[in-house]
């Protein structure tokens, strides 16, 4: 579950860069929508607050992504311990202390499902028909607020809802909050967003 939120959160990510000015639900929901076509590449830092129903206190992470069409993520977690998550086109690679793991995306069922998603453009397809998630987009004097409610077994088995929260004057998606089925939570806070800038190509080595 832990390595489908991470490539969930970064199609959500490279998605939005948005828009300011006061819209319609309908209009925002457009305006997405055009959004998704544009992004080629996306890099970032990130903090991950996750809550989990037996716990006492939360954990929280520090770390960096990078994302570069076509499926290529980089998500890297630097504190307070090492693992990195590697997809590139049909591989998958996880790196920690204890070495390497490659995965063959066609020989993992959760992966090609997750990936297989990532090539329907779930968000655009939501937006404009509604089939995998419902959608209501409200706003602030600060920001957007997009809740993404799952809407078929396909996604309800991953999570329950999402909610995106879009700074209306940085134009950014700032935070996610994934509500999974069984009540836990994760927040993820982004920082230093670079849409569409060069990214560096090793990062998605695989060896």
């Amino acid at each position: 579950m832990k390595r489908v939120i991470v490539i969930l959160t970064t199609i959500l990510v490279s998605s939005f860069s948005l828009f300011a000015q006061t819209m319609s639900e309908e209009q925002i929901k457009d305006e997405v929508y055009n959004v998704i076509k544009g992004i080629h590449s996306l890099q970032c830092d990130f903090i991950q607050t996750k809550c989990v129903r037996m716990l006492a206190e939360p954990s929280v992470s520090y770390g960096a992504m990078a994302y570069q069409q076509e499926r290529k993520l980089r998500w890297e977690y630097k504190r307070p311990f090492s693992h990195t998550f590697i997809l590139n086109d049909t591989q998958v690679q996880i790196q920690d202390k204890n070495g390497k793991e490659n995965i063959d995306v066609e020989k993992s069922r959760i992966f090609k499902e997750v990936v297989k998603m990532m090539n329907d453009d779930i968000l655009g397809q939501s937006l404009k028909e509604g089939k995998l998630f419902s959608v209501t987009c409200t706003a602030d004097n600060n920001e957007y607020i997009a809740t993404l409610s799952s809407q078929n077994k396909r996604t309800k088995s991953l999570f329950s809802t999402i909610v995106l929260h879009i700074d209306r004057v940085k134009r950014v998606l700032t935070t996610i909050e994934i509500s999974s089925k069984g009540g836990d939570t994760s927040k993820l806070s982004f920082h230093n967003i670079v849409v569409n800038s060069s990214v560096d190509n090793t990062l998605f080595n695989i060896n």
